[in-house]
């Protein structure tokens, strides 16, 4: 007897602990990338610093601490553009690292909010992969490796902060 993924049921709770492993690791993974931010902001924004919010004619200029930055702005915003303003270095947005952390971000709000799209497709999208489908197809070592690269992508190797550099990520 086979399930749905052709696992055989004496094999089902192997399953089920690969899925629990792996969405915990990419929830861990993302919240070490938002530590990083948010740690960076409290140890480099010292006087409020602005920032436009809105669009078009409703676009104001407000005037955010650490601590506003940490509470209302993106993820997104803050490795795009306000930590690299802070450490005076280009945007990953765009470049390799920034597609890596994009699929972790994906697969991370996938498993955190589990919509009924990331379990189930209807008929006319069952080509369409859900967020358990995706899990299957990916190593999960390499979520905390995209972690990694990110946060690393703000240092240059020689400049690492002791608590990055030890003990060095190495896969075995």
């Amino acid at each position: 007897m086979h399930t749905i993924l052709d696992v055989p049921v004496d094999r089902v709770p192997a399953l089920f602990d690969y899925f629990e492993t792996t969405m915990t690791t990419a929830m861990l993974s993302f919240a070490a990338i938002e530590a990083f931010c948010n740690s960076t902001l409290f140890e480099r924004v010292g006087q409020p610093i602005k920032l436009k919010r809105g669009k078009g004619a409703n676009q104001v200029e407000v005037q955010m601490t650490a601590e506003d930055l940490e509470r209302n702005v993106s993820t997104d915003e803050k490795l795009k553009r306000i930590i690299p303003d802070l450490l005076g270095i280009a945007t990953p947005s765009g470049k390799a690292v920034w597609e890596r952390y994009a699929k972790l971000k994906d697969l991370r709000d996938s498993v955190t909010h589990f919509k009924r799209k990331d379990q189930a497709k209807h008929a006319e999208k069952s080509h369409e992969p859900t967020a358990l489908y995706a899990m299957t197809q990916l190593d999960p070592l390499t979520l905390p490796e995209t972690a990694t690269e990110v946060v690393g992508y703000f240092y240059e190797a020689d400049q690492r902060p002791r608590w990055f550099q030890n003990p060095e990520w190495r896969r075995l």
